[in-house]
């Protein structure tokens, strides 16, 4: 998938797939702003842009390290199938291909991730009958990955957002998670669901289209 700046109009085909870095963007120094990329190749970009910031910066600034830094919760191959072994003796409650997806995504953090499951067992359900993701993720996004808001979880943490219903199919639920398990109040559950319908917009779901004004 790749992050296209934005055009009022015309086809996606005659939009430019090069990446811009801004300094000093919308006039306010010292804003660095990234348009375009490939999610495939974040993490060259984020070099390419923490580099340019050091250079910037008037202090000494090391050069970007993450193409030597593991990602968190990194699980070499090797070690897959004995962690996962581990993961089947310490959860037994929890269906093997549940457990296989999790380490797919989350590595070493998911035995992190199944601890907080099992604190509520809401938390080691499905968000939805039809989403294979728990609802332990929705908590964990905001208490492990710094996620803040509805958006943050669905679109850039657990990419429900990204579904061909723009995570409008887990909207409702995922506030119904936040509200159980992170303390939200109604009125900002409420908001955060009509912020999030507002934000995709852009991408013209149909289910949003679809439903009642």
């Amino acid at each position: 998938m790749r992050p296209l700046p934005s055009v009022p109009a015309g086809r996606e085909a005659g939009i430019t797939r090069r990446h811009f870095v801004h300094p000093d963007s919308a006039g306010i120094k010292g804003l660095f702003s990234v348009v375009g990329g490939k999610l495939t190749t974040y993490r060259s970009l984020a070099e390419e842009v923490v580099n340019l910031l050091c250079q910037r910066l008037p202090t000494s600034c090391a050069a970007c390290a993450t193409a030597h830094t593991p990602l968190p919760g990194a699980l070499p191959a090797a070690e897959t199938a004995n962690f996962q072994q581990q993961l089947f003796r310490d959860f037994p409650a929890v269906p093997g291909a549940t457990l296989q997806r999790l380490v797919s995504i989350y590595g070493r953090r998911t035995a992190l991730l199944l601890q907080l499951a099992a604190t509520a067992p809401d938390l080691l359900q499905p968000l939805t009958p039809d989403s294979p993701t728990l609802a332990a993720e929705i908590v964990f996004a905001v208490q492990q990955e710094q996620a803040q808001t509805l958006p943050d979880c669905l679109l850039r943490r657990t990419m429900l957002g990204l579904n061909a219903a723009a995570g409008l199919d887990v909207l409702e639920a995922a506030a119904a998670v936040a509200r159980r398990h992170l303390g939200w109040a109604e009125t900002r559950a409420t908001a955060e669901v009509a912020a999030y319908q507002q934000y995709v917009q852009r991408f013209n779901p149909r289910r949003l289209v679809a439903s009642p004004a």
